[in-house]
C-alpha cells in the first residue's frame, strides 16, 4: 500500500512540475534520476532488447509521434517503410509534405522502356538473335512491371498517392483496347503524376488530349457532324468530363451540399444540349504519333487505328488550319458552341484553342472546388468528410491565398493538414475513416517487409490477386471506377446515413479471396515473381526471428508499421496467445517461421489494419 501511495504522490508532484516546466514522465527529463529494478528482463540471446529500468522514465517506449507519422503516411502514400516514418518524425508533417512537393518524380514510362529493352535483349540472347520475336508493342503487363518496380523503391510517396487518387476519378482501364498499350497506360499515369502538384485546369486539358483517355472514352477520331450521313459527334467524353471529372450532376454549395430550387428540387449542372455542344468541341482529335509494329511506317492521320498509334504523345487536332492535314481530314466542328446556357466557345482558328476555352469554362464552374475536394478527401483520408472539411478544402481550391484557383499543392496540403485528418479526437470516432482498399493493403505489406531481391528487380503482374479481389492498378471495370463515391452497404453504415465506397468491392467472394491470397503469399514466401529469372523476390523471414522470440515484441513491431498504434486489446490478446501456442518445445524446427507467418497473416486480415482512421 505504501508503494501505491508513494507512486501516486510522485505522479501528482510531477504533474505540478509539468504545469510549470512541461516536463513529465517519459519526456526524457531524467538527468540525475536513478531507477532501480529487481529484474531487467532479457528474453533470450536472440532478443536484442532488454527491459531496462530507466526506460520507465526516458520515453523510449512512447511512440506517439511515430504512430501519427504512420497515420499520415497511410493517408499520403500507397506504401511506405519504417525509414519513411522516421523521416516524418524528424522533419515534421508540414515540412515532409513540402519536401514531397519538391521530390523527383519516379515516372513509370522510363522504367517500362528499360524493362522492354531487358526483355528484348533476353529474347535475342536465347533464340540466336531472331529479331522477329522482340517486343514491339508492350501490353498492360509491362505497365504493371514498371508500377511495382517503382512502388518498391521510390521516395516520392505523396505524388504517387495523388496520381493514383486522380486515376480513380479520371478513369482509364486496361480492360478493353488499352490492354495492348502498356506505354499508353504508363504515359497516362505519368501525366497524372506531372499534374498532381500542378494546376487542375492544366490537368483537365492534358487528360482531354491523352490518347489513352481518347480510346477509353472514345473521343479519338471523333468526327464532325454530317447530317446527310446521320453522323453526330461522339458524346461520351463530353458527358464524363463534366459528370465525373469536374462538376458532377447537381449544383453544389461550397461545403458539397446540393443546392435546391424554389420547389426544393436539386438543380442539374448541365443538360443534353450542353453535352451535344461540348461534344462538338472535342471533334477532330486523333493520334499525334505512330509506332512501327513490323508492318511498315505510318504517319499521323485522322482515323488512324490504335494499333499503329504512339500513346506516349498527346493527340493532335485535324482541322483546316493544321498544315499536316488534308481537306478530307478536316474533322473539327465549325461554329460557336454554347455551354451552360450562355457561355460561348467561339469558333477559332485552332480547334485546340476551342478545347482550351471549353476546359477553362468547366474549370471555373463553382462546382469544381467542392466536387473535386470531396473526391480527393475520400481517396486520401475518410469516406464521410464533414461539410466544414469539404468547405475548408474547396475554399483553398477556389483561392490558394494568392488569387490562384486550382492549385493542387495548396489543396493537398489543406486535405492532409486539416483537423479531421490530424486531430486525435477523430481517430476515436467510429464514423471517421475508411475501408482500406485491398490493393493498398497488399502494396503496404510488400513494401514493408525485408526482401531478398535478385538484381533489385520487383516486376509483378498480380494476376492472381486481381482474380481474387477484382482490383489492380488501372484495371477498373468501367469509367465509374471500382466503386461509386456514394455507395453505402446495407446495415449499420447506411442506417446512419453514411457512405463507404470501398465496400462496393468488398463481397463474400473478394473478402475470402483476399484472405486466401494473403495466406498463399505468406506461406509460399514468393512475394514477387520475375519473368526474366528463376529467382523471384522472397520474404526474408529470418530477419524477424529475434523479434518473434517474444511475441509481444513482434506485435509491437507490426503495430508500429501497419496499424499506427491502433491494434486493439482484443486483437492483441488473441494474436499473442496464438503465437505463444506455437512454442519451441513442440515445434522446434519450425516455430520461428510459423510465428512470423501467423503474426503477419493475422495482422493483414485484421480489421484494425483494414480500416484507416
Amino acid at each position: 500500500m505504501s508503494r501505491v501511495i508513494l507512486l501516486s504522490f510522485l505522479l501528482i508532484a510531477w504533474h505540478n512540475i509539468d504545469a510549470q516546466y512541461a516536463d513529465y514522465i517519459g519526456s526524457g527529463q531524467f538527468n540525475g534520476v536513478t531507477v532501480n529494478s529487481s529484474d531487467e528482463f532479457h528474453a533470450s540471446s536472440m532478443w536484442q532488447d532488454t527491459a531496462l529500468a530507466i526506460n520507465t522514465l526516458n520515453g523510449s517506449g512512447l511512440h506517439f509521434e511515430h504512430y501519427q507519422a504512420g497515420r499520415l503516411l497511410t493517408q499520403a502514400s500507397l506504401a511506405y517503410e519504417k525509414r519513411h516514418i522516421d523521416d516524418v518524425v524528424n522533419t515534421g508533417i508540414e515540412t515532409w509534405i513540402d519536401n514531397q512537393f519538391s521530390s523527383t518524380p519516379s515516372y513509370l514510362l522510363p522504367t517500362l522502356e528499360q524493362f522492354v529493352m531487358d526483355v528484348n535483349q533476353n529474347i535475342l540472347a536465347n533464340n540466336g538473335g531472331d529479331s522477329t520475336e522482340i517486343v514491339r508493342s508492350p501490353n498492360w503487363q509491362y505497365f504493371n512491371y514498371a508500377f511495382w518496380q517503382n512502388q518498391m523503391t521510390n521516395d516520392d510517396l505523396l505524388r504517387h498517392k495523388v496520381a493514383s487518387s486522380l486515376a480513380q476519378i479520371m478513369v482509364v482501364s486496361r480492360n478493353g483496347d488499352l490492354s495492348n498499350h502498356g506505354p499508353g497506360l504508363a504515359s497516362f499515369y505519368d501525366m497524372l503524376m506531372t499534374h498532381a502538384f500542378g494546376n487542375f485546369e492544366d490537368l483537365l486539358y492534358d487528360v482531354t488530349l491523352n490518347p489513352a483517355m481518347g480510346v477509353f472514352l472514345t473521343h479519338v477520331n471523333n468526327p464532325k457532324s454530317n447530317l446527310a450521313l446521320s453522323i453526330h459527334p461522339d458524346e461520351n467524353y463530353a458527358r464524363e468530363v463534366m459528370q465525373l471529372f469536374s462538376i458532377g450532376l447537381y449544383e453544389l454549395n461550397v461545403d458539397g451540399s446540393r443546392k435546391v430550387d424554389g420547389n426544393g428540387d436539386w438543380i442539374p449542372t448541365y443538360g443534353q444540349d450542353d453535352i451535344k455542344e461540348l461534344a462538338k468541341v472535342f471533334t477532330g482529335l486523333s493520334y499525334g504519333g505512330t509506332i512501327d509494329i513490323g508492318y511498315g511506317n505510318f504517319v499521323p492521320r485522322f482515323g488512324l487505328l490504335h494499333w499503329y498509334a504512339d500513346f506516349t504523345v498527346p493527340m493532335i487536332m485535324f482541322d483546316v488550319d493544321d498544315p499536316t492535314t488534308t481537306d478530307d481530314e478536316d474533322q473539327h466542328e465549325n461554329g460557336n458552341k454554347i455551354l451552360f446556357g450562355n457561355q460561348v466557345v467561339e469558333a477559332n482558328a485552332s480547334g485546340l484553342v476551342e478545347i482550351e476555352d471549353a476546359i477553362n469554362i468547366i474549370f471555373n464552374h463553382p462546382n469544381v472546388g467542392p466536387f473535386i475536394s470531396h473526391l480527393l478527401i475520400q481517396r486520401m483520408v475518410k469516406s464521410n468528410p464533414s461539410p466544414s472539411y469539404i468547405s475548408r478544402v474547396a475554399t483553398v481550391f477556389n483561392n490558394n491565398g494568392q488569387g490562384i484557383r486550382g492549385d493542387m499543392q495548396a489543396v493537398i496540403k489543406a486535405i492532409l493538414m486539416d483537423q479531421e485528418a490530424r486531430d486525435c479526437s477523430y481517430q476515436a470516432d467510429s464514423k471517421n475513416g475508411k475501408l482500406k482498399e485491398p490493393f493498398i493493403r497488399l502494396l503496404q505489406f510488400t513494401r514493408l517487409i525485408d526482401k531478398i531481391a535478385p538484381n533489385d528487380q520487383y516486376w509483378n503482374l498480380t494476376t492472381n490477386f486481381y482474380r481474387d479481389v477484382n482490383q489492380d492498378i488501372l484495371a477498373a471495370p468501367s469509367v465509374f471506377n471500382f466503386w461509386l463515391p456514394t455507395h453505402t452497404p446495407f446495415g449499420p453504415i447506411s442506417n446512419q446515413g453514411l457512405v463507404a465506397p470501398e465496400f462496393q468491392l468488398h463481397s463474400s467472394k473478394t473478402s475470402v479471396g483476399y484472405m486466401n491470397y494473403i495466406d498463399q503469399l505468406i506461406t509460399g514466401n514468393i512475394m514477387i515473381g520475375n519473368p526474366l529469372t528463376t529467382d523471384p523476390v522472397t520474404w526474408n523471414k529470418e530477419s524477424y526471428y529475434p523479434l518473434i522470440e517474444d511475441p509481444e515484441t513482434y506485435l509491437n513491431w507490426l503495430d508500429m508499421r501497419l496499424t499506427n498504434g491502433e491494434l486493439s486489446d482484443v486483437s492483441r490478446r488473441f494474436f499473442r496467445q496464438a503465437l505463444l501456442d506455437i512454442n519451441p518445445i513442440q515445434h522446434q524446427d519450425y516455430y520461428q517461421n510459423w510465428r512470423v507467418d501467423n503474426g503477419m497473416y493475422f495482422m493483414l486480415i485484421n480489421p484494425d489494419y483494414g480500416i484507416m482512421r
